[in-house]
């Protein structure tokens, strides 16, 4: 992904856990190693995230403490298209 195609680039939070509320503006995709893709979770045409919900990610500690078990959730924020 370019620069001009994302506002944070693709990283794994290095805390214990993170959790984040739905933004107003759309933007937060999660990386699915199940499908290969990212996919955006708060934009509504997916229905994934409601106005209220938060999402919890599990972060680095998580991963190394748990042996694998759980890992780091990989995201990023892309452009917005409202300013």
């Amino acid at each position: 992904v370019s620069p001009s195609t994302t506002n944070c680039a693709a990283h794994i939070d290095q805390g214990f856990l993170s959790l984040e509320p739905r933004a107003n503006v759309r933007g937060l995709e999660v990386f699915s190693k199940r499908y290969n893709e990212w996919i955006m979770v708060d934009d509504d045409r997916h229905g994934i995230m409601e106005a209220n919900d938060l999402i919890l990610f599990c972060s680095e500690t998580v991963h190394r403490l748990s042996g694998s078990k759980y890992t780091g959730a990989l995201h990023r924020v892309g452009m917005s298209d409202k300013p």
